[in-house]
């Protein structure tokens, strides 16, 4: 309790109730020292630590230090054994505000002292405080520093020469200043006093050393054998709480990164998984998603594949065993966790592949849409770019899928408004966009008010292609459809299809007949129809030995009886058999250069070149196939036994007409027949084909590398033509006078160089990438990048679609569009999927669910 100003000697038995109680003061403190070091040797030996543990045991030294004294409440704290009387001025210092401003104001004069021994009273948990704190807490060597008489401390007098003051300076750590007395103090002799005489320094004293002028007392102090005791039992201590706060740290640290080691190690399991199923376009989830029970259960292909690899991996062994054990415990392997990685995980490739295309800086767009099971019409998009590695000296043409964008209208405004808004949303500057390729669907292709042309108009720079594999579909179905007996082959071929596969005991009887399985004929398929035929053309006799067969086997029922025989009458006609070669010579060429327009590495110029080929083929054979279609379907005929001419139909009359049939012979008929098909063919190629056909003339010279690299002066009049051409388009981007100065360089190079092949335009890239850096060539690098960004197919984008079907089944119907959109690009880019760094997706994760721990 507080006692009064006035005084009075303490009678003895007061004396002894004061020095008992300060010894159960002196007991608590030092209680209070060994249960905190001892709880953190009990926190570092638990099995399960976390960092707010950790936290909580380096808290404030304030509370503690509070919460130590409030525990001898207001009675003084511990002095001398003797009874002496207590002055006044001490007796009145209350402990709860003394010790904090020690701390608070860093400042060592806040101490109070003992006036019977003259030694500072400082409790054990203060002591242990400002120890572990050091005296530059309490130094001030910065000041202010107060005149007294006339002089005054100064920075200077921290410090100390050794070797008669001409060796190095050291540092004074012992030696501490007060602002508040004005005076220095020995900050080891007072946590540390060894004598109680009266003959001691006033670096010791209540109101400290502040004799300036005698600078030799600090050295005379510092030579002292007290001083010396008292600042070796200093360092000790701190070297014994250094040492013990290590070890506790050193053993929290290590529990720590064990568990968090383990958890990595969890996921990095359960990642994998994720990734595995998702690149099989595999579901996740079960009827019954318990780890717990037996095994006849579905519990889904996640969980399924889990305990699997738990049979022979110790580390989830250990983690499913715990979970079974511990319903309710944390196991990361609930469906939103797996919804979390799933996204996790496309975002990470996402980002990967977006900043790809960035560094590429060009790119072109390549947009499609079609239903899903769910009814949900699904956008996929694919951007076309030349991924250009300088330090890998590689170059490859990719065409990446980006993911699915569900569309809620289909017109051409609203397309276009999305397209644009997802490249906003990727940071994907739409001036950066070189080339679009879009089916022919007037919404899309439309040139008054399409979707190409909409996004031209924001971009002048942007080249439009229709997608050739459609166009060159569309050339052959109108070819198809020119007549009534083509339309009827193509009927009795889907006729042929559907019979037997209609029926499973038909099925396997053709399979067991024929060496290739019957194909559906469709339109949009842009190679059934070759399929198609080809396997009825290759298969012909065993197909009418088959139809023969069923026709009058008494097994079969009346329906297949009568179905098969109808279908034998009307493939053993002269007409059907004639179109089957004709069309399976037709189609193999078609379906051959349709192939190679979905390669995602083929440019405008060779796809152009492939397609004028084609043209000049059966421009050139359309007789020739004729004839000889004509002349083997005759020989069949001839060995079966079928009649060529057909009944004469008569035509009636109008009255007054006198023009006549010109009575043609089924030869002269089915002849006529072939050659407009042909025509038709040629009138649609050249149709469809003439926007292709005009880019090529216009910058196909640069990926025509053999006219190119080849020097004449025919030849480098129409390049030079080309490179302004080519730099007045893109005026932003190339200078046409450095292109051509660049070819002629290129060749000059290429001369000397003769084992080294250049067969395409990506190969006179990887020369210039492997022969120096960006600086080399870079109208030349430029132009052809950009060139090659050029897309001629959405092949890439119908190959999404038909990872959609295999991803959104009718049992999986009710997935979000997020979801789908995420093992979409997982499944597709599995390739870049597979290099996706596992760690940094761990540490997505836990920093978005903010744990305490961190994985």
């Amino acid at each position: 309790m507080k006692r009064g100003l006035n005084k009075q000697k303490l009678s003895g038995s007061e004396g002894r109730k004061r020095k008992k109680k300060q010894e159960e003061d002196a007991e608590k403190s030092s209680k209070f020292m060994t249960a905190f070091l001892k709880k953190g040797e009990e926190v570092a030996g638990t099995s399960e630590v976390t960092a707010s543990d950790e936290t909580e045991q380096h808290s404030d030294i304030g509370e503690r230090i509070a919460a130590c004294v409030s525990d001898s409440d207001e009675h003084e704290l511990p002095g001398d054994a003797g009874e002496h009387d207590l002055p006044a001025e001490s007796s009145n210092v209350d402990i709860k505000i003394q010790i904090p401003d020690v701390i608070s104001h860093h400042d060592i004069g806040f101490l109070a002292f003992d006036q019977t021994s003259g030694n500072a009273i400082v409790s054990d948990a203060l002591r242990t405080e400002l120890v572990q704190r050091g005296s530059i807490f309490l130094q001030n060597r910065d000041g202010p520093f107060q005149m007294t008489n006339n002089r005054a401390m100064t920075p200077s007098w921290f410090k100390r020469r050794l070797g008669k003051g001409k060796g190095e300076e050291v540092l004074r750590s012992w030696l501490v200043y007060s602002p508040k007395k004005h005076s220095a103090f020995c900050f080891c002799c007072l946590l540390f006093p060894q004598s109680a005489t009266t003959n001691r320094s006033a670096l010791l004293s209540e109101n400290g050393f502040s004799k300036w002028k005698s600078p030799e007392k600090v050295q005379s102090h510092e030579n002292s054998k007290d001083h010396r005791l008292s600042f070796t039992a200093w360092k000790e201590m701190e070297r014994v709480l250094a040492a013990n706060e290590g070890l506790i740290d050193a053993k929290l640290q290590a529990q720590i990164a064990s568990e968090r080691d383990r958890w990595r190690q969890i996921l990095h399991r359960v990642v994998h998984c994720i990734r595995f199923l998702a690149n099989q376009n595999l579901a996740f989830r079960g009827h019954d998603e318990h780890l717990k029970g037996s095994d006849d259960r579905n519990v889904g292909n996640f969980l399924g594949l889990l305990k699997l690899l738990g049979e022979f991996d110790p580390v989830l062994r250990q983690h499913l065993e715990h979970v079974e054990q511990h319903p309710g415990s944390v196991s990361y392997l609930s469906p939103d966790i797996q919804n979390e990685f799933i996204q996790l995980l496309a975002s990470t490739l996402r980002n990967n592949l977006l900043e790809k295309i960035r560094k590429a800086k060009y790119y072109g767009l390549m947009f499609d849409a079609t239903p899903d099971i769910a009814h949900r019409e699904q956008m996929s998009e694919v951007v076309r770019y030349v991924d250009i590695d300088f330090e890998q000296r590689s170059v490859k043409v990719k065409e990446t899928f980006l993911g699915f964008i569900q569309m809620q209208q289909k017109d051409a405004k609203t397309t276009a408004e999305v397209i644009c808004q997802q490249l906003e949303k990727d940071d994907m500057p739409l001036e950066d966009c070189r080339s679009q390729c879009y089916d022919n669907a007037a919404v899309m292709s439309g040139h008054k008010s399409g979707v190409q042309k909409r996004i031209s108009e924001k971009n002048d720079k942007i080249i439009f292609v229709n997608c050739d594999n459609h166009s060159l579909n569309l050339a052959g179905v109108h070819a198809a459809s020119e007549d009534a007996v083509t339309t009827t082959f193509f009927g009795t071929i889907e006729a042929i299809y559907v019979f037997f596969s209609r029926s499973t005991l038909r099925w396997q009887d053709l399979k067991d007949a024929l060496h290739i399985v019957m194909k559906a004929e469709s339109e949009t398929r842009w190679s059934s129809r070759a399929n198609a035929v080809k396997a009825i053309y290759n298969q012909i006799n065993d197909l009418v030995s088959l139809l023969e067969k069923m026709s009058t086997d008494a097994r079969q029922t009346a329906d297949t009886r009568s179905e098969a025989d109808q279908l034998l009458q009307r493939v053993l006609t002269f007409d059907f058999l004639v179109l089957l070669d004709f069309w399976n010579t037709i189609l193999g060429r078609l379906d051959r250069v349709q192939k190679r327009l979905q390669d995602p590495t083929m440019n405008f110029h060779d796809a152009a070149r492939d397609l004028e080929a084609l043209q000049k083929h059966l421009s050139e054979n359309r007789a020739a196939i004729c004839d000889d279609s004509l002349h083997r379907a005759v020989r069949i005929c001839e060995e079966w036994g079928i009649t060529l001419e057909r009944r004469v139909r008569r035509k009636k009359r109008m009255p007054g007409e006198t023009a006549q049939d010109a009575g043609l012979s089924a030869k002269q008929e089915i002849l006529r027949l072939m050659k407009g098909s042909i025509d038709r063919l040629l009138t649609e190629l050249e149709e469809r084909f003439t926007r292709l056909d005009e880019l090529n003339k216009r910058f196909g010279f640069l990926l025509n590398v053999r006219e190119l690299l080849t020097e004449s002066e025919t030849n480098d009049s129409i390049i030079q033509e080309g490179c302004n051409r080519i730099g007045d388009f893109y005026n932003t981007d190339l200078d046409g006078k450095e292109i051509y100065n660049e070819v002629t360089d290129c060749r000059m190079l290429l001369k000397s160089r003769a084992n080294t092949s250049i067969t395409n335009a990506v190969d006179i890239l990887e020369f210039i990438v492997q022969y120096g850096d960006e600086n080399v060539f870079p109208n030349l690098r430029v132009a052809i990048q950009i060139m090659l960004t050029v897309a001629i197919s959405i092949a890439s984008c119908e190959r999404s679609f038909s990872k959609l079907k295999l991803i959104l089944s009718y049992l999986r119907a009710t997935m979000s569009q997020s979801r789908l959109s995420a093992l979409a690009l997982l499944s597709i880019e599995r390739e870049e999927a597979n290099n996706v760094n596992f760690d940094h997706v761990i540490d997505l994760f836990a920093d978005a669910k903010a744990r305490k721990m961190q994985l």
